[in-house]
This record gives structure tokens, C-alpha cells and sequence, in this order.
């Protein structure tokens, strides 16, 4: 004989896609399950479409009903009356199975659950009816659960850059003895302290190193993302001092090694970024951390999508104080500078410096060169209108009477002109 097997008829989700749900027809099913009329299970989906509609409203309806139909409750007053007795073990069962009739914990075909859409929806009141539910029935919300895409609570809050849910999220976690994942990937390898580098928010990091340091957890602070980037680097990119300043001194106080060398898939490495934003502050944070650590900068180092390096970059953005910086920490760790070096256009530093009239920076690649035995290229042409340093230097634009003087001078002493 065939086993017929009971299916559960879930028309929640179908009412609500027709429409056909409204706030009265839900009280009304409650109210027959509560009486034993039919069986009621709340599913994820149904709770899930709930929270991603934001209806707040429907969400508290069938939170706050009673979960404990008549036939359960007649059963328990029998049992009482007829001196059937429960073992402790018995009669948590019992009250599970009625609770579990809203399974807030559950997940669709798709690893979404409750929680998760409610911090997708940054719906502050969704989630705190959702913890109180939780906290009322000794049910235990999973933080750390990934969807489909391997986003979680925390990880989607510091995306949604939502700092009263983040201390939520934190304050529910320290009540229930949750260690929160900080360092877990999503399926785009984006973690939470690299989110909160992306949007620029030092309150959101300091939760994170807060939090990190009170649960002896070690941020990840390596771990590179589909382009290439880490926390640090995406500062720098970004021109984020403060991120940087911040997350410098977390790095000094944990004693991490931060790989100041490690380039992201454009070929750039943290020191020629801080040059590219032309950020001199940047650049001594990074110098200072590299000779704390014994760490060598590479500074003749190109990127691969301009062919520029440290120098060439101060040069080109026409910067005489971090020049001098380069040259000043070549100096002290024994570097040689690649001076004539080109980028993709065919331009060198010399080159970059007459052209931006800049006498000084003119003089101190002048003596770097005499110091290190370095012949500079004074007639090397740069690709698009063929200028060399004395053709630049003349020209009406800058008519430069003093460089021109300095060209001429090298020149003889170099005996190349």
C-alpha cells in the first residue's frame, strides 16, 4: 500500500504576490490556527517577502500572536488532570515544536533568512522586533550565516555603511555570547573593515577595531579583494589620511606586517599610490612605518598602467617637498634613483620638472645625479611633440632664463651638450 505523505500547503507567499493578503485575512488565519481549525506554519519565504516589502506592520502581527493553539493547550491541561507527568526534556520539546511554528532562523532556496533581509532593507524596527521575538523564545539568531553571495548581518551593514546597525548587530552579539565573523569573505572576497575603508568611515573602524580588540580577534588586514585591493590600499587610493593614520597605529599596536610592497592587479604598490594622490602626509606614514619595520620601499618600481614610479610621479604632480623626501630616504637606505627612467609617454623626471618651471626640483635632481655618478638624458624627446628639457624651458609658455642657465651649465660639466 502506497505511504501517502503529508505536504504542507504554503499559500502565505502566493497570497502576497496576488496581493490577496491584507492585515485583516491575516488576523483572521491566526486566529483559526490559534483555535485548531487549520495548521499554521510561518515559512522563511513568507516572513522573507515581509521584510523585503518593509511591512513592519504585518511582521509585528505575527510576532506578537500567541504561538500556542487550543489543541496544545487542552492537551497540557489533560495531562495535568490525569497526572501525566512531562520530563524537563519532554516538555522543552513540546514548547519547540509550538515555537517553531515561526522559524525566524529558517533560510530559502536562496540562503536568505529574515535577519539577513531586514539588515538588506536597513530596517532598524525589523530587526529589533526580530532580536526581541528571539530573545523572548531562547532562540538563538545566527549572525554569521552567508547567503548565496556570502554576505551576512555585519558584512551588509558596513556595505549599507549603517552604524546604529552595526551596534546592534554587536550589542545582541555580546548579550548572547556571539563572536562575530569580522574577517569573513563575501563571494567578491569584500570583508567588513574593507568595506568600511571603501566608504571612508572612521566611526564605522573603530567599531570594528574596538570590537576586534575586546574578542582577541586579529583584523584581516593582507587579504586582497577581485581587484587587488586591502584596507590600506583602498585608503590610499581613495586619499583617505585619516583611515590611514587610523589604521596605521592598529598596525603598530598589533604588531602586523603589512606588505608595503604588494601590488594590486594594476601593477600599483601602496608607497607609488601615495605619490599618485600626491599626498606628502601619506607618504612620510608609509616611510616611517617601512624604517620601523625594516622594510625596504621599492622606488623605482613602475606601475604597469602608466609606467610611472615614486619619483616620476613627485615630478610630474610637481611636488618639490615630497621629491625631496624620496631622495632624502634613497639616501639614507643606500637606493640608487632611477633618473632617467621613462614612463609610457616617454617622459623622465628632468623632463617633467622643466616642463612645470620648477627650478628647485630642477637643482636637486641635478646634485642627486652629480652625487651618484648619474649622467642625466638632456636630450631624450618625450613621444607626443617631441620636447626635450632646453626646448621646453624655452618655450614662450615658460621662457625660463634661470633653467635654461642651469641646462646650459650641467651640460659643460657633464661635457654632453
Amino acid at each position: 500500500m502506497a505511504k501517502t505523505v503529508k505536504k504542507e500547503k504554503i499559500f502565505f507567499p502566493l497570497f502576497m504576490k496576488k496581493k490577496l493578503l491584507n492585515q485583516k485575512r491575516l488576523k483572521r488565519i491566526i486566529s483559526m490556527s490559534l483555535t485548531g481549525s487549520i495548521q499554521l506554519k510561518i515559512i522563511s519565504v513568507f516572513l522573507n517577502l515581509n521584510i523585503k516589502n518593509n511591512d513592519t506592520q504585518t511582521l509585528k502581527i505575527i510576532l506578537n500572536n500567541s504561538l500556542f493553539n487550543n489543541n496544545f493547550v487542552i492537551s497540557m491541561l489533560c495531562s495535568s488532570k490525569f497526572n501525566i507527568t512531562y520530563s524537563d526534556i519532554q516538555l522543552k520539546i513540546s514548547l519547540r515544536k509550538e515555537i517553531n511554528k515561526i522559524n525566524i532562523t529558517e533560510k530559502d532556496n536562496y540562503r536568505q533568512y529574515p535577519l539577513l533581509e531586514a539588515c538588506k532593507k536597513s530596517n532598524i524596527e525589523i530587526i529589533q522586533q526580530l532580536m526581541s521575538f528571539a530573545n523572548t523564545n531562547n532562540i538563538v539568531l545566527k549572525l554569521n550565516d552567508k547567503d548565496s553571495n556570502g554576505y551576512y548581518s555585519l558584512l551588509k551593514a558596513c556595505v549599507l555603511n549603517n552604524i546604529e546597525m552595526i551596534q546592534l548587530l554587536m550589542g545582541y552579539a555580546n548579550h548572547n555570547n556571539i563572536i562575530l565573523d569580522l574577517n569573513g569573505k563575501n563571494n567578491y572576497r569584500y570583508y567588513p573593515l574593507m568595506e568600511a575603508y571603501v566608504e571612508n568611515n572612521p566611526e564605522i573602524i573603530h567599531l570594528l577595531i574596538d570590537y576586534a580588540s575586546n574578542n582577541n580577534i586579529v583584523l584581516e588586514l593582507n587579504e586582497k579583494e577581485k581587484n587587488g585591493y586591502y584596507p590600506l590600499f583602498w585608503a590610499c587610493s581613495r586619499n583617505y589620511t585619516e583611515i590611514v593614520q587610523l589604521l596605521m597605529e592598529y598596525i603598530r599596536k598589533n604588531n602586523i606586517n603589512v606588505k608595503l610592497n604588494k601590488k594590486n592587479n594594476d601593477e600599483w604598490n601602496l608607497f607609488s599610490m601615495a605619490c599618485n594622490k600626491n599626498n606628502i602626509e601619506m607618504v612620510r606614514l608609509l616611510m616611517d612605518y617601512a624604517n620601523s619595520n625594516n622594510i625596504l620601499l621599492k622606488l623605482n618600481e613602475k606601475n604597469d598602467k602608466n609606467g610611472k614610479y615614486p619619483l616620476l610621479l613627485a615630478c610630474s604632480n610637481n611636488n618639490t617637498g615630497m621629491v625631496r623626501l624620496i631622495i632624502e630616504y634613497a639616501i639614507k637606505n643606500i637606493i640608487i634613483l632611477e633618473l632617467n627612467e621613462k614612463d609610457n609617454s616617454n617622459w623622465n623626471p628632468l623632463l617633467y620638472a622643466c616642463k612645470n618651471n620648477n627650478v628647485e626640483m630642477v637643482q636637486f635632481l641635478m646634485h642627486y645625479a652629480t652625487k651618484n655618478n648619474i649622467i642625466l638624458y638632456l636630450n631624450e624627446k618625450e613621444n607626443s611633440n617631441g620636447w626635450i628639457p632646453l626646448l621646453l624651458v624655452c618655450s614662450k609658455n615658460i621662457n625660463n632664463i634661470e633653467m635654461v642657465q642651469l641646462l646650459i651649465n650641467y651640460a659643460i660639466i657633464s661635457v654632453l651638450f
